[in-house]
This record gives C-alpha cells, structure tokens and sequence, in this order.
C-alpha cells in the first residue's frame, strides 16, 4: 500500500500538503493446474489438481473452470476437480482465477477423448465335426490390436488376421 503526498506551492510562497488517494498495488496470481490423463476413453474421468499460485498480497477469490465440453465449474476455493467426458473429440480446459484485486490469469490444456472400438467379430466358420479351424480378420475390426481369449485356456495378442484351431469337443 502505498499513500503519495502531494506538497502544492504557488508563486507566493503558500503551500498545502495533500494526501489525496492510497495506491494499492496487487500481485498477478498465477493460474495453473494439471490433470491425471490427457488421452482418455469415452466415460472415463478426469482429475484437475489445481497448481495456482497466490502470489502473496491479494488472496484468490474465484476459480472458473470451462471444461471445454459445455460444462463449467465456478469455486471460491478449490484443490481437485473431477470429470467424465461423454463424447469423443478434442477438448481445450481452461481455468481463469481472479484475485482479491480484481487481477487475473488463465491457464488452459487440450484432453483428447476417445471413443471404444465397435466392430463386432465375424468368425468362420461357427461349428463344425472333428476339429474346427476358425478365420479371425482382425484387419476389419475398428482396432489396432486385439487380445483374444478363446474360452480354452488359451490367450493370445494379435494386430493381424490369425485363425485358431479348436480340437477339443465343446461349446466355446
């Protein structure tokens, strides 16, 4: 806090001395959080810890939280936020803080959703006597790799079309 004194003197020799206005000098807050994933599934959530700083004169008053999705939070105080996205795309965070002295600051980052793989398997033959061989055309499926877990013991990675051989008798 600061208080200017103003000493006025005319021509004559008068003087008055003025103390008109204290000047009051804030500090930038420093807005900032981060979040516990930046590429997510489609339902899952998110945790925003928040990182602001308060710089030391003028305390946080508001924290404003614009989830990017259409959802935004508004606090007084705040330490963790979480979050569900339920729709896939890129989406920008952004916090804006303001401080007792009316200062403030933005901090944004971008969170990628992604939505779950759709395809539904197509296997060849479906039964069979003796032994049956089975084509997996993992290539068509909305997926990059595949763990396949054939209900025999049997658990295997693939990220290319396979087939599987079952010579046991049984329903799989």
């Amino acid at each position: 806090e600061y208080i200017p004194v103003f000493e006025l003197i005319n021509t004559t020799g008068c003087s008055v001395s003025l103390a008109p206005d204290t000047i009051e000098l804030f500090d930038d807050p420093i807005a900032g959080f981060s979040i516990s994933d930046s590429s997510i599934c489609i339902g899952d959530s998110i945790t925003l810890i928040n990182l602001t700083e308060d710089t030391g004169y003028a305390a946080i008053v508001s924290y404003e939280v614009d989830m990017g999705d259409g959802s935004s939070y508004s606090f007084i105080s705040l330490d963790s936020l979480g979050h569900t996205y339920d729709d896939p795309g890129s989406y920008t965070i952004e916090m804006v803080i303001e401080n007792a002295g009316a200062c403030t600051d933005t901090f944004t980052t971008t969170i990628e959703v992604h939505p779950y793989p759709t395809s539904v398997p197509d296997l060849t033959p479906l039964s069979a006597c003796g032994e049956i061989t089975i084509d997996i055309p993992v290539s068509s499926y909305d997926a990059d790799s595949v763990v396949i877990d054939f209900g025999d013991g049997f658990v295997t990675y693939v990220s290319g079309d396979t087939s599987y051989t079952y010579s046991d008798p049984g329903i799989y």
